[in-house]
């Protein structure tokens, strides 16, 4: 799994469990520190082959440790979750990391959060790629914003339907991601 697609699934994750342990989804956008911070992480662990579950498994860790009070402040930021004091949290959790993290999703009643088939994942529309569509829709970067932060065109989102580089967007989607392009029903 490339550091992108890590990312993505490191935010999703963030906001799910954010929304479960408030109660109610919140309008979240990641800022520098919070990309910055996952970096770091990904950095601290280059020599560990990780993917999702390693991710959902220490976030949920850093879940469990800001919410041993039982309350969530509504100003926790992703970056909080990946600092590196949460990192040197993790890595001498030993073998109470588990139970801790099992303990924590019993009392939230929180299922684990499973992986989805990307087949779901880009037949979605996803607050985080909207998000980054918004930013510079239309503008000078947001063609190069596009190809860089989501998952290309896509014709249930209102920002690609009325953008000006759609069709530039859609061809670069059909070369580069195929089966993104085949999964979403286009010909």
């Amino acid at each position: 799994m490339n550091k992108r697609s890590l990312y993505h699934f490191a935010v999703d994750t963030f906001l799910r469990l954010f929304a479960k342990s408030i109660g109610y989804k919140i309008n979240y956008r990641c800022n520098n520190n919070d990309v910055n911070s996952f970096y770091n992480f990904l950095e601290e662990y280059r020599d560990v082959s990780i993917g999702e579950n390693f991710v959902r498994e220490y976030i949920e860790y850093g879940f469990q440790y800001y919410t041993n009070d039982g309350e969530v402040s509504t100003n926790m930021r992703m970056s909080w979750i990946f600092s590196k004091n949460a990192i040197k949290r993790f890595k001498n959790g030993g073998n109470l990391k588990k139970y801790r993290i099992r303990k924590y999703k019993v009392k939230n009643k929180i299922k684990t959060i499973s992986s989805k088939p990307n087949s779901s994942i880009v037949n979605e529309v996803r607050l985080y790629e909207e998000n980054c569509k918004k930013r510079f829709f239309n503008g000078k970067r947001g063609l190069a914003w596009c190809i860089a932060m989501t998952s290309l065109y896509f014709h249930k989102s209102s920002f690609c339907v009325n953008c000006v580089y759609k069709d530039e967007c859609k061809e670069i989607e059909k070369i580069n991601f195929p089966n993104v392009y085949k999964s979403r029903g286009y010909k």
